[in-house]
């Protein structure tokens, strides 16, 4: 932070910090102010004792006013941290972020006794870690874990994050680091450090990816923003990239709504989580319509790393959940979009994904907060890694079966079944065999997947007793081009 990147004091990048912790002595300053009231002017006479009581009077009015501003300063902590404006692509390949947060005391100058600071993790335990050689430099070290600190008095900091230099010949590789941004207090909660709320578990992303010939191309990636820098030094020529301007996504109380991927990072057919969320800042009640199903209003464009953009809706026709929201003045509304309802992300590689709510937030009185909410993010799919994916369908399964709520056991089963991969069959069929009111998703998402498994599943649900069970089995039997026996009740 404050125009040093994650990589910090040891990685060659920037001057080095030490670890300043500020600390206001007012215990001296009460204490001398004590003294002096103490052994202060004594009357020598009557004449002089009115005098005495109004000097007395106005040293004991400035003694309680320091102990209040110690007490206020010692209680003040950093609240309501939060994203200035979008992110910066500084060009090649840097990416920039401005941050402020406030003070509970509504004074940042209460703050004199806190901090501000990051904490970044790379991957593994080796301390510093050192960047693949090549694509980068050799011998790139960044601390692991990188931590900065920075007065809270401030008030605001900025992050820029960089990288290291190329080496050639480039090859293929990706990395995640992880950020939280955080705070601490000497006597609070025992100096204690605490993380903002929703700023940790950042993922910091960088790749080194070949999308053509002789093409190779370096993308940072960080709360769905973006930085290229294309082609790297001694490659090329590359055409046409697929390098955007940067949109970053921002706290809804200063853009009104915005979209977030959970993971700027998945593996191939593990599911894509965005997540939606609309501040209403308007004085008054506002309206907007998400469509059938919380999902019909939403246009997703993917350009996937063939260079090809789809964009797609899903159905808006026949029975299913209204999508009409309405919030009071300060309200705020969230909601998560599975976006392999829209698009496979079926290829290795990087995905630029624009999502658009078709219709504006409107106020009740007709004023416009929002006119078609929409933003670009920015998606790596990474090869296929059959462990976390059977871990995911697993976790998924469990909730689909054994969540008390009937709204949470859906949401998880439909997240599961579309994992199309052939690790998530025994899931699905524990979610078929097992699951109450979610036995529609598991045979939708078995069709999907089409394997020998799968297939064998679909055949034992076209015999179920239950008619609903039985007729979508071989609905999609039928579907994937394996004909059943005709739907009998």
């Amino acid at each position: 932070m404050t125009a040093v990147s994650e990589q910090g004091q040891r990685s060659g990048e920037a001057a080095p910090h030490k670890l300043l912790h500020y600390r206001h002595n007012r215990n001296r300053e009460e204490v001398d102010m004590k003294q002096e009231t103490k052994e202060g002017p004594q009357p020598s006479s009557p004449h002089v004792s009115g005098n005495f009581k109004l000097w007395r009077q106005a040293m004991l009015c400035l003694l309680l006013t320091a102990t209040l501003v110690t007490l206020g300063n010692g209680q003040a902590t950093p609240v309501n941290f939060r994203q200035n404006g979008a992110a910066q692509d500084l060009g090649g390949g840097n990416l920039r972020f401005f941050y402020l947060w406030d003070s509970s005391t509504g004074n940042l100058a209460n703050l004199g006794d806190c901090q501000v600071g990051e904490h970044v993790a790379y991957p593994g335990a080796n301390d510093p870690y050192v960047w693949t050689s090549p694509p980068y430099q050799a011998n790139f070290g960044t601390p692991n874990p990188t931590v900065i600190w920075l007065r809270a008095t401030t008030g605001r900091a900025q992050d820029t994050h960089s990288h290291a230099g190329f080496l050639r010949p480039y090859r293929a590789d990706n990395f995640t680091a992880t950020q939280d941004y955080r705070w601490r207090c000497t006597n609070v909660n025992n100096d204690a450090i605490t993380n903002f709320a929703n700023f940790n578990g950042i993922q910091i992303v960088r790749t080194v990816t070949n999308p053509r010939g002789n093409c190779w191309a370096y993308t940072i990636t960080k709360s769905g923003a973006q930085a290229q820098l294309i082609p790297l030094p001694g490659s090329g020529p590359c055409g046409n990239n697929m390098r955007a301007p940067v949109t970053a996504p921002t706290q809804p109380g200063g853009q009104g709504a915005g979209f977030q991927l959970a993971n700027t990072t998945v593996s191939l057919h593990e599911p894509v989580m965005a997540s939606f969320s609309v501040y209403n800042w308007l004085g008054e009640p506002a309206s907007f319509d998400l469509g059938l199903n919380g999902t019909a209003n939403f246009e997703v464009a993917v350009t996937g790393p063939d260079g090809k953009t789809t964009t797609s809706q899903l159905r808006s026709e026949g029975f299913g959940e209204a999508g009409g929201i309405t919030l009071g003045a300060g309200e705020q509304f969230s909601t998560n979009l599975l976006l392999n309802q829209w698009n496979a992300f079926g290829m290795v590689g990087n995905y630029r994904v624009t999502i658009t709510l078709l219709g504006a937030i409107t106020g009740s009185s007709g004023r416009v907060m929002t006119a078609q909410p929409s933003q670009t993010l920015y998606l790596y799919v990474a090869p296929r890694d059959p462990q976390k994916l059977a871990q995911i369908a697993a976790s998924l399964a469990e909730i689909a079966i054994h969540a008390p709520a009937v709204g949470d056991r859906m949401d998880a089963a439909l997240e599961l079944s579309y994992i199309d991969d052939a690790v998530a069959v025994p899931q699905l069929l524990r979610v078929l065999q097992q699951g109450e009111f979610v036995e529609h998703y598991a045979i939708e998402g078995l069709g999907r997947v089409g394997n020998a498994s799968a297939i064998a599943g679909l055949w034992g649900a076209s015999l179920s007793p239950d008619p609903d069970i039985r007729a979508l089995a071989i609905f999609t039997l039928n579907q994937i081009g394996q004909p059943s026996a005709t739907i009998t009740d």
